[in-house]
């Protein structure tokens, strides 16, 4: 049976892992900026998909932040390892 410490223990882990997909994505999305603005594409259509990508980018780093809030957190109120 699973104490409140191994329960910590994986919600930290799945938390860390959604952290390290997510800071991927980020990486994904700046390297897709990149390339959409060095494109031939029509300057109107180059805008429009970078708008987009720009807004993906923006919502991943707040995911990331509430990520980086909630492993703070967990991490000041961790429960107590018990001998």
């Amino acid at each position: 049976m699973l104490d409140l410490t191994d329960l910590h223990r994986a919600y930290m882990s799945s938390i860390r892992r959604h952290q390290q997909l997510l800071a991927k994505l980020h990486e994904t999305l700046s390297q897709l900026g990149v390339a959409v603005e060095s494109s031939p594409l029509d300057p109107q259509e180059r805008d429009a998909l970078l708008a987009g990508i720009g807004d993906q980018i923006h919502l991943a780093r707040g995911i990331i932040a509430s990520i980086d809030g909630a492993l703070t957190f967990s991490a000041l109120t961790r429960p107590a390892i018990s001998n």
